[in-house]
C-alpha cells in the first residue's frame, strides 16, 4: 500500500547535508541491494537535472500554492519521478494484457542486478518499453 505523510518539517540533503530539500520521497520498489529507494529534490543538487530543475522552479515561482496550476505540477512531478528512479535502473513502461490490445496505466518496472518482481519488464524486451 502507498501513502502520503505530510510533514512541516523535511531532512537534510542526504548528498550535500544542506537544508535545500523541497520534497522527499520513498519509492514503494527497492534497489538491487533491497532497500527502499529515497528520491529528494535538493534546490542545490539537482539544478542541473532537466526535470529536477522544472520542478524547482515551478515550486520557487509559487506554484506548489496555485491550484490553477496543478496540472503543470502534477506533469512536472511525473518527469522529475521518472528521472529519479531512471538513475536507480527503473522505467515507465505500459503493462499489456494478453487479451486486449489496451495498454494498462503506466507503471514502474526495474532493470536492476536482482530478480525483477512479477510485474517487471525484462532487459532488452522493447514490447514493454514506453516512450
Amino acid at each position: 500500500m502507498n501513502q502520503i505523510v505530510r510533514s512541516q518539517e523535511l531532512p537534510h540533503c542526504s548528498r550535500c547535508g544542506g537544508d535545500h530539500l523541497l520534497t522527499t520521497a520513498v519509492m514503494p520498489q527497492k534497489d538491487t541491494f533491497g532497500q527502499p529507494i529515497h528520491l529528494e529534490l535538493c534546490k542545490i543538487c539537482d539544478a542541473n537535472q532537466p526535470a529536477a530543475a522544472s520542478l524547482i522552479r515551478f515550486f520557487t515561482d509559487g506554484g506548489g500554492h496555485d491550484t490553477s496550476r496543478s496540472a503543470e505540477g502534477a506533469q512536472l512531478l511525473m518527469e522529475w519521478t521518472k528521472e529519479g528512479m531512471a538513475a536507480h535502473g527503473w522505467y515507465w513502461a505500459k503493462k499489456r494484457h494478453r487479451v486486449s490490445t489496451e495498454a494498462r496505466p503506466t507503471e514502474l518496472r526495474g532493470l536492476g542486478q536482482r530478480a525483477p518482481p512479477a510485474d517487471c519488464a525484462q532487459p532488452g524486451n522493447r514490447a514493454d518499453t514506453a516512450e
